[in-house]
């Protein structure tokens, strides 16, 4: 089986996406990516990328509705358009987990970030999560089975209303359930703060290796710089 991610970035936050491919494709792991947006291009991506362009974006549930029937495997990746991927990851740990998926049936999605708060039933590596837990599913890096993931979806919820409301549809799906690693296995920075600026941690990333960043302002300690300022405050610290 193929193994795919899904990500829907509406066009004010596309410019995350040809950076999330990138260092994505410095991994390794990903055979075929998925997109669905409003932006109208250039996109930026390889051959192995196939883009759902919509005429408007519909919010976080409906654009993910309608990618849906371009997404050809039954199991795949989902993160946010901005989750840059970092140092750390094992290509033999990210295998593992796709294994699980593949081979047990009743897992409807698996979380690949643990921040030690999730509420878990046993201590084995892939725990199912506690059927009351409020973030029975979440936006988190995680793999979906499209069965599941198509259930918890609404028409017309943004991200938010989806983990929540979609937490509550997904705890009353028979046969399915939801899934955590004990550890992160996931490591990845955040292009974006609240949606306006790019991440001092981002930012620091960015500088290290050489990317070319646009208007944004950099968010650090209650402050605004333009990346060229971080950049050299940065050179100072280090």
């Amino acid at each position: 089986m193929l193994k795919s991610i899904l990500i829907q970035s509406p066009a004010k936050f596309y410019e995350a996406v040809p950076w999330f491919y990138k260092e994505a494709q410095k991994f390794g792991f990903w055979d075929k990516y998925y997109i669905v947006t409003d932006f109208d291009g250039p996109y930026n991506l390889g051959d192995n990328c196939v883009v759902k362009k919509l005429k408007k974006d519909k919010q976080f549930s409906s654009n993910m509705l309608e990618a849906l029937p371009e997404v050809k495997e039954d199991i795949f990746f989902v993160c946010c358009e901005d989750h840059i991927l970092m140092p750390g990851n094992e290509e033999g740990a990210w295998q593992k987990c796709f294994n699980f998926v593949c081979d047990n049936k009743d897992v409807g999605f698996l979380r690949l970030t643990n921040n030690g708060h999730v509420e878990l039933t046993s201590v084995e590596f892939f725990a199912p999560m506690k059927r009351g837990y409020q973030y029975y599913i979440s936006l988190q890096p995680g793999i979906w089975r499209k069965e599941y993931f198509r259930k918890t979806l609404k028409s017309g919820e943004d991200a938010w209303k989806f983990e929540t409301k979609g937490a509550k549809r997904s705890q009353k799906i028979k046969g399915m359930y939801s899934y955590c690693v004990q550890e992160t296995i996931f490591h990845r920075t955040n292009f974006f703060k609240s949606g306006k600026y790019y991440r001092h941690k981002f930012a620091e990333y960015a500088i290290k290796n050489g990317f070319e960043l646009g208007k944004r302002k950099v968010h650090h300690k209650g402050k605004l710089y333009s990346f060229k300022e971080y950049a050299k405050i940065f050179a100072k610290k280090n």
